[in-house]
């Protein structure tokens, strides 16, 4: 942990965590956030959620601690600014459709950006595994079966991305999800509980299972009555 004192009298404080509008020609949005914390043993190629949270813990952050909480901002903030980077902030670019689909393993790639956005319109993908995904295509994104499932594996791995963020464009926000109000699969929606949350992991046999048409199993639902707004 960074002692505060220290923190507080260098460029690297842990106060001062917005980033630039204007990114670094040398470093990704999701670079440039984790470099602004010089002490912190920065590793790209590992998962950012995983990073976010040992950096968290690094800093002695609790919940409702001002820093923290700009921490997160700033980090949310480094999602969307990287996926926009990554593929891109318009729904009819084609390239960046193609670039996205490849990454969730679709080999065959239509024509057209609407033909790629009804293709993508019925998968359940995490967009931080996507972002994690960017510099290694060896990577198997994994596929849920609805948006309950991906519900469930988004909060228990921590790896939300941020809803209605203002410099979402308009391939991101075509690709959120319904997250803390999931659709059922059977009608109407269901608010998930946290404390029946499964911790799934993303593995790379569910993935390909998924993409040979054999999903993971659906999840038992509860009687809840359907939720009505997001």
């Amino acid at each position: 942990m960074v002692p505060k004192r220290e923190a507080e009298s260098n460029t690297d404080s842990l106060v001062d965590v917005e980033i630039k509008s204007e990114s670094s020609d040398e470093l990704e949005p999701m670079d440039q956030f984790f470099s602004q914390y010089s002490w912190f043993d920065y590793n790209a190629p590992l998962p950012a959620s995983q990073q976010f949270k040992r950096l968290r813990e690094e800093a002695g952050w609790n919940r409702g601690d001002a820093e923290g909480t700009q921490a997160w901002e700033g980090y949310r903030t480094a999602l969307v600014r990287q996926f926009n980077s990554t593929y891109s902030s318009d729904l009819d670019d084609l390239e960046a459709w193609h670039a996205l689909i490849r990454h969730i393993g679709v080999v065959e790639l239509p024509d057209t950006a609407e033909e790629c956005q009804t293709l993508v319109e019925g998968k359940y993908i995490n967009l931080v595994d996507l972002v994690d995904a960017r510099n290694d295509p060896t990577i198997v994104i994994e596929h849920f079966a609805n948006e309950i499932e991906l519900s469930e594996y988004t909060r228990a791995n921590d790896k939300i991305f941020p809803r209605g963020h203002i410099e979402a464009g308009s391939l991101l926000t075509f690709l959120l999800r319904r997250i803390f109000r999931p659709r059922n699969p059977e009608g109407g929606r269901l608010k998930c509980e946290k404390g029946k949350v499964r911790n799934r992991k993303r593995g790379k046999k569910t993935a390909r299972q998924d993409l040979l048409g054999k999903a993971p199993g659906s999840l038992k639902l509860n009687s809840r009555k359907p939720a009505t707004d997001d």
